[in-house]
């Protein structure tokens, strides 16, 4: 079981900030909404956390510049994995995730992050913990394997 599950406070009064933002890292299908993030977060709901969600996958492909949209078609996947092309993939995509994570601000201070990422989101969810750490100190980052997510939700 998630150990931040025991850490909820008690108090029911409104509560300021988010308990738990949620984010969804490319790349991802971007016909297809990220069903794992949106079942963690409706069970969370259901036990009285207050959840944010940030499709940082959608996010950035709305951002993204025509020529650079071709990073979330299947056939891209080797922009993401290998080392010298994912540098170039960071080059172009690492000033939109910095407007996304800016803009969401208020959420970066939520008490957990979670962040969902595939085998090909490996060095960009790197990048971003490493953005996020930048930007918010007190906010404890956590994964939970695919695994796990299924025991717990189903």
């Amino acid at each position: 079981m998630l150990n931040f599950l025991k850490i909820k406070q008690k108090n029911k009064q409104p509560v300021k900030k988010q308990d738990i933002l949620l984010i969804q890292c490319p790349p991802w299908d971007i016909e297809m909404p990220p069903l794992g993030i949106a079942f963690l977060s409706s069970f969370l709901r259901k036990h009285g956390y207050q959840v944010s969600l940030l499709d940082l996958n959608i996010g950035l492909f709305n951002l993204a510049k025509e020529d650079s949209r071709y990073l979330w078609e299947q056939k891209s996947y080797d922009w993401w994995v290998l080392d010298e092309l994912f540098k170039q993939t960071w080059g172009r995509i690492e000033g939109l995730v910095l407007k996304c994570l800016k803009n969401r601000s208020r959420d970066l201070d939520a008490d957990f992050i979670g962040i969902s990422v595939n085998f090909a989101g490996i060095k960009f969810a790197n990048q971003l913990i490493g953005m996020i750490k930048k930007l918010n100190l007190t906010t404890k980052l956590f994964s939970i394997p695919a695994d796990d997510l299924k025991r717990i939700i189903f």
